[in-house]
């Protein structure tokens, strides 16, 4: 069994030198050193996603066992690391960055392969034989094929972002012939209190209208509301929105009723910090809770990644939003997840950090992201 997996982890190293041959044949490298050669440089790129893999902590230890190229809306490249027996990265090589990973998490292209796009967490899409793009989380979330230029713009935003906040040291080792891998660097985790309860909901209310492009915006403030009432720290939901499954889960039937909080003032289902800000504000309103509450809702570019860890360090769950324009739909398409602890890598005077977060799918509870986000929202209760 050890030699079998032996081979299957050389052939794996393999495709993925080989994956990186058609990703990058040349990328810039510093005038001032000795530039690795292409082979090393994508021997290197294979090099730090094996130490990723292995340093993520699990119960049983992950395997690589697929890679997959993937490109944003504008044609800047991704890889896609799929994992045994379960579990995702997904890595940014130009800027030596994993957006975002999961260790109990299927990939999101698990058993897809073709023309993959990933335009943020949650957006993942791959190509019909009609030209459309499919979201391969959500069914109800096609683009068609004049969707794709309008997104672009948005994705070169992204990649500039990501550029900026390269991890140095990497692309240095990855760029330059005689540069040594770095040593890992320090980390500090936090976590929430009672985190487990967001980590743990595996049925977290999730809900989508017919012919609706999603509504993650509400799911996600009716976690963070079923976390305040399910820790104790205020009666904000009714016990009857309480879904018995291996203890007390979120019901849809709780996200229907700030659906209709949110189209009552006026709402769609696509939304963004500040109409879930008005919406929870709204429901607990109605719910004869007015004092005692705090809310945070800001845009970019007045919140950093910062002002995200230092909400959750006042033991508040933060929604990060994100948005891209499709003009087939009229409307943004967009993407809110819910942090609840984040890691922060120190390296020299600079901080990155990554969130953990649930998406708002059953099986997708501890993802780890870190990226360019549109707007937040947090309530204290």
């Amino acid at each position: 069994m050890k030699q079998l997996y032996k081979i299957r982890y050389i052939s794996a190293m393999l495709s993925l030198v080989i994956l990186f041959g058609v990703l990058f044949s040349t990328v810039p490298a510093f005038a001032s050193e000795i530039p690795t050669t292409p082979q090393q440089e994508r021997e290197r790129h294979a090099a730090l996603i094996a130490d990723k893999v292995q340093s993520i902590e699990t119960k049983e230890k992950l395997k690589i066992s697929a890679y997959k190229s993937m490109q944003d809306f504008n044609g800047n490249p991704y890889v896609l690391i799929e994992c045994e027996p379960v579990g995702y990265l997904i890595y940014h090589p130009e800027s030596a960055q994993f957006v975002e990973y999961a260790a109990d998490s299927p990939s999101p292209f698990l058993g897809i392969e073709g023309d993959l796009l990933y335009g943020g967490p949650t957006q993942y899409y791959y190509k019909k034989a009609d030209g459309s793009y499919q979201n391969t989380l959500e069914r109800e979330r096609v683009l068609a094929a004049e969707d794709l230029q309008s997104l672009a713009s948005q994705s070169d935003y992204l990649q500039k972002e990501l550029i900026k906040q390269s991890d140095t040291a990497a692309l240095e080792y990855t760029q330059k012939r005689f540069v040594s891998r770095a040593a890992a660097a320090s980390t500090q985790t936090f976590y929430i209190t009672q985190s487990s309860k967001l980590s743990g909901l595996d049925k977290c209310g999730y809900y989508c209208p017919p012919g609706s492009g999603g509504i993650c915006g509400y799911i996600a403030a009716a976690m963070m509301l079923y976390y305040y009432d399910v820790t104790g720290h205020r009666d904000v939901m009714d016990d009857k929105y309480y879904y018995n499954y291996n203890g007390k889960k979120l019901s849809a039937e709780f996200t229907k009723v700030l659906l209709q909080v949110g189209k009552d003032l006026g709402y769609g289902d696509s939304t963004t910090s500040v109409a879930i800000h008005y919406t929870v504000k709204e429901y607990l309103k109605r719910r004869g809770i007015t004092s005692n509450t705090d809310h945070t809702s800001r845009y970019t570019p007045l919140f950093t990644s910062n002002t995200i860890g230092l909400l959750l360090e006042s033991n508040q769950p933060v929604i990060i939003f994100g948005n891209l324009y499709s003009p087939s739909h009229g409307k943004n398409i967009n993407h809110a997840v819910l942090a609840y602890g984040y890691h922060a890598t120190v390296t020299g005077n600079n901080i990155l950090f990554q969130f953990i977060v649930h998406f708002g799918y059953d099986n997708y509870r501890q993802v780890t992201l870190s990226g360019v986000f549109g707007s937040i929202y947090s309530l204290k209760c």
